[in-house]
């Protein structure tokens, strides 16, 4: 191991600079084209947050404003921010697990390989609880993986910390990827939005990073430290392919690394092929900047199958041809989807319809339609966008070893239902009509995608294992005793 270089200095709170590089590691199987045996990077910075109170005015002023759907729906807007940031530490106090003490979160970078199989160095954030209350190594008892959602480039949680970060309370470490296209990578790559086993493959790297700065920082990783997979949202089929991998493709060295407790999905897009045909048999309420994701991240994660077509190739010329003012840059409509990680996609939205896209037929190429405006699966260019996205699918040819539950809405317009409900079945039965013990549900009948999103992140703050057992039992008390 290189020397490890420190430089300290105090501002508000404590800031901590190492640059380091590891070595020596083998390659493991997720990617045999791998060009490099180091996980971690450098770290590039740290806070302390000296006080729980401190910690929650952080959050609530910075992060957890930049989510206003759920701020503004979740819980039948019955409580703010503020008020379930407070009472998620005072429930973490009552559990005896944080009493008062600091909560630290670091930036690091590692590497990973992108949706090509290069090497490419990413961003991510780590928060572990109280190492410099202690005299001697801190142990921590579980790992927390949050696969983050999409939201704005200026929060990712390499920079802002994540709503996971409460989960250093129960005595956990949370590490959260930024991803490809985001935080260090933001204007260099395309977030390639539905390539799961990529960004899979990005998150397991993610943690083996960790590890080895948990080292650094003093804090100890007993054997067999359990992992608590979460994804919320487009997340969900993150994590999801993150135990796919890890049950089915990594070397036993990274296996032996990661002990992957069990997983815990809310809303997600799982197999995005079926989404995919469901959006265009039935595009009634579905959000119209879906369109236009499905094509970024198709056209540029699969050059070569899309070879000899442009992006303007998916569109209408009425779409391709409106430019509007937005984020102080002038961008065509296409060229604004890759913007939602920049802005809340309501604002899209309203950019959308203020154009009189209102519509996929006001999206797509006119060939991707027939003469009486339903779909025309004929067309090539259309089953070859649907190709690469059949290519994703997560369920199918898998048993699911450990446990998972998805939380999944009726409602959900985004993650069609009936979609969803086949997903679950192929995780459950495999195919063999023998139900598999460690896959379970829980259905919703009242909420929308949006809010129950919400109240999935809100469930992965408040319950150290929100996959397990007790989940229903938390999940009633929302509209039951809990606000009490």
């Amino acid at each position: 191991m290189n020397k490890i270089n420190c430089a300290l200095s105090r501002v508000s709170a404590v800031i901590l600079a190492v640059a380091f590089v590891f070595s020596g590691c083998q390659k493991d199987d997720i990617n045999p084209n791998r060009e490099y045996d180091q996980y971690l990077v450098d770290v590039t910075g740290s806070e302390a947050y000296e006080t729980a109170e401190e910690f929650t005015d952080y959050l609530s002023t910075t992060y957890m404003l930049s989510v206003p759907e759920i701020a503004a729906k979740i819980m039948f807007k019955l409580i703010s921010w503020d008020d379930l940031l407070a009472l998620s530490l005072k429930f973490y106090r009552e559990l005896g697990k944080l009493d008062g003490g600091e909560i630290e979160r670091y930036t690091f970078t590692y590497n990973t390989t992108d949706v090509f199989g290069r090497p490419v160095v990413l961003s991510a954030g780590l928060m572990v609880p109280n190492t410099k209350a202690h005299d001697k190594q801190h142990t921590i008892e579980g790992i927390t993986l949050y696969n983050n959602f999409f939201a704005k480039a200026s929060v990712t949680p390499s920079l802002m910390g994540s709503c996971m970060m409460e989960r250093a309370a129960f005595n956990h470490a949370v590490v959260v990827p930024d991803y490809e296209g985001y935080g260090v990578d933001y204007g260099k790559h395309h977030h390639p939005y539905f390539e799961y086993a990529v960004l899979a493959r990005q998150s397991i790297d993610c943690e083996l990073a960790a590890l080895e700065l948990l080292k650094e920082i003093g804090v100890n990783v007993p054997e067999n430290c359990p992992t608590y997979n979460i994804g919320i949202s487009k997340g969900a089929p993150v994590a999801l392919a993150v135990q796919r991998l890890m049950e089915n493709s990594v070397s036993e060295k990274i296996a032996k690394k990661i002990n992957l407790y069990d997983t815990f999905c809310s809303c997600g897009p799982y197999d995005i092929g079926p989404i995919a045909r469901a959006y265009f048999d039935d595009p009634d309420g579905k959000p119209l900047y879906l369109s236009t994701l499905l094509v970024c991240s198709a056209y540029f994660s699969h050059p070569d199958i899309f070879k000899g077509y442009s992006p303007e190739d998916f569109f209408c010329e009425n779409f391709n041809n409106t430019r509007v003012d937005y984020l102080g840059g002038n961008y065509s409509l296409f060229e604004l989807a890759e913007k939602i990680i920049e802005e809340d996609y309501p604002k899209i939205i309203e950019l959308y319809e203020s154009q009189g896209i209102y519509t996929i037929q006001d999206v797509f190429a006119p060939s991707f339609f027939k003469e009486d405006g339903s779909v025309d699966y004929g067309c090539h260019l259309l089953n070859l966008l649907l190709e690469v996205m059949d290519k994703g699918q997560l369920s199918g040819g898998w048993s699911p070893k450990s446990g998972v539950m998805l939380m999944h809405s009726v409602n959900d317009v985004l993650a069609d239902y009936g979609v969803f409900t086949e997903t679950f079945n192929n995780l459950k039965y495999n195919g063999t009509g023998v139900s598999n013990p460690y896959v379970t549900k829980w259905i919703d009948y009242i909420f929308d995608h949006d809010i129950l999103s919400g109240i999935g992140i809100v469930c992965a703050m408040l319950m150290e294992d929100p996959a397990g057992d007790k989940l229903m039992d938390l999940y009633t008390k929302f509209d039951l005793s809990f606000l009490q």
